[in-house]
């Protein structure tokens, strides 16, 4: 069952009788959101079973001129919070029963239908500050109604661009990668000449490209009053994102594979810091081709055997490689 559907379904159901609506014991925004849109239950004659009202005990009944409010001077104001049930053959308030509290409990839970003295019963509710407070959220929930809509449409344009940057980034961080270039410069403001490879390629594909465009223009204008996709950080995170992807293909290959073998080797670093590789090479299970891969690199300040395992059961246990292979 499509949601349209339902909601067609459920405002016919509160059209013809608001029964079901009103016991339900709470309102959520949603709920409150559809029922506001479709406004008060008032049917007339015309639309009941028997063309007419139904009469209590002693023959009175409920009239539909009470919709309406005449003034002194002559004129009538519709009252919209005015529900009436024909099953119940009750009226209720519908603003107190959205919006309402401390509200009068016949007008929310019991219902109203002591028809000989209605007149005066609805003047003495729709005076009162409780009822006077949730018309007025009501007028505003109203009022903002219709902008929803528009607000999902621009939060969902926003989710969408931020998308395509980002994907864009990704492309970036994934080409500089691959051609083993530096990230960034010395310095990286959007005002210096050269601002790094990674900002560098940003500006350039802003200039073919509408959403990093837009990111760009806005950060020229913002600065750092606004979130930014490629500072520093957010590079840091796109590289982290990439290398945890990539791992766990790895990963998954070095597990379903059935032949592997590893190969450690250290060096130093420009810093005299002794650094570990972990290569693995494993056969590729779909084609059978032997697969080289650089697993980890880590920092290795002591040379003995007992730290070098260490730091071998170490390297594999964060790889979730210790208990399915080895």
């Amino acid at each position: 069952m499509s949601e349209d559907f339902f909601e067609v379904s459920a405002a016919s159901t509160w059209k013809n009788d608001p029964f079901l609506f009103i016991k339900i014991k709470h309102f959520t925004p949603e709920i409150i959101s559809m029922i506001v849109e479709w406004g008060p239950c008032q049917p007339t004659c015309d639309v009941l079973p028997n063309k007419e009202f139904l009469k209590d005990k002693d023959g009175r009944y409920f009239h539909a001129g009470w919709y309406y409010r005449t003034h002194t001077d002559g004129t009538k104001t519709r009252r919209n919070w005015l529900t009436y049930s024909p099953s119940l053959n009750k009226i209720f308030c519908l603003d107190c029963i959205l919006l309402g509290r401390k509200t009068v409990k016949a007008w929310v839970k019991d219902g109203f239908s002591h028809w000989k003295n209605m007149g005066i019963a609805i003047i003495n509710h729709e005076t009162t500050n409780t009822h006077i407070e949730a018309s007025l959220k009501m007028k505003l929930r109203e009022s903002v109604l219709p902008l929803i809509p528009s607000l999902e449409v621009n939060q969902k344009s926003s989710v969408a661009l931020n998308r395509e940057i980002v994907k864009q980034l990704i492309d970036i961080t994934v080409f500089l990668g691959r051609q083993c270039l530096p990230f960034r410069g010395h310095r990286e403001r959007l005002t210096d000449q050269l601002k790094g490879n990674f900002k560098d390629l940003v500006l350039l594909l802003s200039q073919h490209s509408p959403a990093l465009a837009s990111h760009v223009s806005t950060l020229k204008l913002k600065g750092r009053k606004d979130i930014s996709f490629i500072s520093w950080d957010r590079q840091n995170l796109l590289i982290e994102s990439v290398s945890e992807y990539i791992s766990q293909i790895v990963q998954s290959d070095i597990i379903s594979s059935r032949i592997f073998s590893v190969s450690l080797d250290s060096t130093f670093d420009i810093s005299r810091k002794e650094q570990v590789s972990f290569i693995i090479m494993y056969v590729n299970e779909t084609n059978g081709t032997v697969m080289e891969r650089l697993l980890a690199l880590e920092e290795f300040p002591c040379t003995t055997g007992v730290h070098l395992s260490e730091l071998f059961q170490n390297v594999f246990n964060n790889h979730i490689l210790i208990g399915n292979q080895i």
